[in-house]
C-alpha cells in the first residue's frame, strides 16, 4: 500500500509540474489568434457607426412616413411608403453604381502613403473633381428621364395617386446625388488617411432625423423626407471636405493646371517619392498573374529599378490612374445595384400599395442589418494585403477563417433580429394591418438575406484585399444573372405570392454569391500562398 501511495503522489507531483508547461503552450498557440482578433476589432469597431449611417437614414425616412403622418391614417402612410420604394430603387441603383469611387479613392490615396502630402492632396483633389462631375451628370440625367423611369419603367402610371407624390420626391431627392457621390469619395480618402471623422456622419444623421420628423409631422410627407435627405447630404459633404482640408493643408495650395509645364502635373509632383527608400523584403505587387492572382515581389530589386520617365508617381496621380483601379468595384456595384433595382421594379409594377410598403420596410431593415458586417470587409482589406506582403501565409489563413466566422455570427444575429422585426413592425414603423401581415410572411426570407449578405460582406473584403478581382467579378456576375432571370419571370400581379417570389429571388442572389465565393476560396488561397516569390513584375 505504501508503495502504491508513493507512486500515486509522485504521479500527482509530475502532473502538477507539467500543467504550467501545458498552459504556457496553450497560451502560445492562442496568442496569434488573440492578436488577429484584436487587429480585426481595432479596425471594425470604429468603422461600425460609419457603415450604418446611410442605411439608418433610410430607416429614419420609413419611420417618419409610417408613424408621423398627420391624421394617423395607415393607408396614407402605406401609400407614401409605396411611392418611396420606387424612388429608393432608382436612387439606390444610382448611388450604388457610384459606390466604387470610395474603393478607388482609398486605394489611390493609400498607395501614396509614402509619397508626401502634396501627392496625396493631388490624388484627393482628382478623385473629388471626378466624383463631383459624375454626381452632377447622373443627377441631370435622372431629372431628364424622371417621368419615363417612374411611370413606364416602374409602372406607377397604373397608380396616379402614387405617381404624383413620387415625382415630387424625385425632383427634390435628385439634388442630393452630387453630394452623396462626392461624400463617398471623401469617405474613401478619409479611410486611406486613417482619419475618419465620426461627427461628419453623426451630425448629418441627427439633422436628418430632426428635419424629417418635423416636416412630416407638419404635413410635408414625401417632400419633407426628400428635403431632410438633401440637407443632411450637403451638410455631410461640407464636414468631410473641411476635415480633408485640415488633414491635408496642401490641398489649399493646389492649382488645377501646372505652372511652367504643359504636362498637367505640378513641377514638384514627384515630391519625396523619388528619394523615399522602400523597405527591403517581400511586398505585394499591384499587377496580377495570368490567372488573376497577386504576385509576391522582391522589393529590394524593385527599389533599385530606375523610375519611369517623367516620374511614375506623377503619371499615376492623373485621371487615368484613378479610374484604372476601380473597374472591378464598378462592375460589382453595377451588378448588385441592378439586381436590387429589378426587385424594386417588380414590386412597384404591381401597383399593390401594401406589397410595395412591406417590401420597402423589410428591405431597408435587411440592408441595415447586413451592413453591420461591412466593417469586417474594411478589416479584411486592411489586414490581408499586409499579411500577404509579409509572406505570412499562416496569418492569411487565420484571418480568412476568423473573418468568415465573425461574418457568420453577425449574419445569424442579424437574421434573428429580422425574424422578430416582422412582429415588431407595427410598433416601430407602420400600423397598416395588411402591411404587417405581409412582413410576417416574408420575415424568414429577409433573415436569410441578412445572413448571406453578411457572408458576402466578408467575402468582398477578402477577395479585394487579396487581389482576386476576376474571381470576385465572376462570383457577383453569376449571382446577379440568376437573380435577374428569376425576377423577370415574376408576373406583375401583386399580392403576397408575387412578393414572396421577389424575396426568393433576392435570397437566391445572395446565397449564390456566397456559395460561389466560398467554393473558390480554398483553391485561390492555395494558389496565392504557394506562389514562389519572384523578382520581376
Amino acid at each position: 500500500m505504501r508503495a502504491r501511495d508513493v507512486a500515486r503522489r509522485a504521479a500527482v507531483r509530475a502532473a502538477s509540474a507539467f500543467e504550467p508547461d501545458v498552459a504556457a503552450a496553450r497560451g502560445r498557440s492562442l496568442a496569434p489568434l488573440r492578436s488577429d482578433v484584436s487587429d480585426v476589432l481595432l479596425i471594425a469597431l470604429p468603422a461600425l457607426g460609419t457603415c450604418l449611417m446611410l442605411p439608418l437614414g433610410a430607416l429614419v425616412d420609413a419611420w417618419a412616413l409610417g408613424r408621423l403622418t398627420p391624421g394617423g391614417d395607415p393607408l396614407v402612410a402605406s401609400a407614401a411608403l409605396a411611392a418611396l420604394e420606387a424612388n429608393s430603387a432608382i436612387f439606390g441603383f444610382a448611388e450604388g453604381s457610384f459606390a466604387f469611387v470610395a474603393v478607388a479613392m482609398t486605394r489611390v490615396v493609400g498607395a501614396r502613403a509614402c509619397a508626401g502630402e502634396l501627392a496625396r492632396a493631388r490624388a484627393v483633389r482628382t478623385g473629388l473633381v471626378l466624383a463631383a462631375c459624375a454626381g452632377v451628370s447622373a443627377a441631370a440625367a435622372l431629372l431628364v428621364r424622371r417621368d419615363a423611369l417612374l411611370s413606364r419603367l416602374f409602372g406607377l402610371a397604373r397608380a396616379p395617386e402614387l405617381l404624383a407624390s413620387a415625382r415630387a420626391y424625385f425632383a427634390i431627392r435628385a439634388l442630393a446625388l452630387p453630394a452623396i457621390v462626392t461624400s463617398s469619395a471623401s469617405s474613401g480618402a478619409c479611410v486611406a488617411l486613417r482619419a475618419v471623422p465620426t461627427r461628419a456622419y453623426a451630425f448629418p444623421l441627427a439633422a436628418r432625423v430632426l428635419v424629417a420628423a418635423l416636416l412630416v409631422s407638419l404635413g410635408g410627407g414625401l417632400r419633407g423626407v426628400a428635403l431632410a435627405t438633401v440637407a443632411s447630404a450637403w451638410l455631410q459633404l461640407a464636414l468631410l471636405l473641411a476635415h480633408l482640408r485640415a488633414q491635408l493643408p496642401a490641398m489649399a495650395a493646389l492649382r488645377w493646371r501646372a505652372s511652367g509645364t504643359g504636362s498637367g502635373v505640378d513641377s514638384d509632383s514627384v515630391d519625396a517619392a523619388a528619394v523615399a527608400p522602400r523597405a527591403a523584403g517581400i511586398t505585394l505587387a499591384a499587377a496580377e498573374t495570368a490567372a488573376g492572382l497577386p504576385r509576391l515581389v522582391n522589393s529590394t530589386r524593385a527599389a533599385a529599378a530606375p523610375p519611369a520617365a517623367g516620374g511614375s508617381m506623377a503619371a499615376s496621380s492623373g485621371v487615368q490612374a484613378w479610374i484604372s483601379v476601380s473597374g472591378a468595384a464598378l462592375v460589382v456595384q453595377l451588378l448588385t445595384s441592378a439586381a436590387w433595382a429589378a426587385a424594386g421594379r417588380a414590386v412597384s409594377r404591381s401597383a399593390d400599395v401594401q406589397c410595395a410598403a412591406a417590401y420597402h420596410l423589410l428591405g431597408e431593415a435587411c440592408h441595415f442589418l447586413a451592413c453591420t458586417a461591412a466593417p469586417l470587409s474594411l478589416a479584411a482589406q486592411g489586414l490581408l494585403p499586409a499579411a500577404l506582403a509579409g509572406g505570412d501565409g499562416a496569418r492569411v489563413r487565420r484571418l480568412l477563417a476568423l473573418l468568415l466566422t465573425l461574418a457568420a455570427g453577425v449574419g445569424c444575429a442579424g437574421g434573428t433580429v429580422a425574424v422578430f422585426f416582422g412582429g415588431a413592425a407595427p410598433a416601430l414603423l407602420c400600423a397598416d394591418a395588411a402591411v404587417c401581415a405581409l412582413l410576417q410572411r416574408t420575415a424568414a426570407l429577409g433573415a436569410l438575406t441578412v445572413f448571406f449578405g453578411a457572408i458576402n460582406q466578408a467575402l468582398y473584403g477578402c477577395f479585394v484585399g487579396l487581389g482576386w478581382l476576376r474571381a470576385f467579378v465572376a462570383m457577383n456576375g453569376g449571382g446577379a444573372l440568376i437573380a435577374l432571370w428569376l425576377i423577370a419571370r415574376i408576373p406583375p400581379a401583386g399580392g403576397a405570392e408575387s412578393l414572396l417570389a421577389v424575396w426568393r429571388a433576392i435570397v437566391s442572389f445572395s446565397a449564390l454569391k456566397a456559395l460561389l465565393g466560398l467554393a473558390q476560396l480554398p483553391a485561390l488561397a492555395r494558389r496565392t500562398l504557394s506562389s514562389e516569390p519572384t523578382d520581376t513584375l
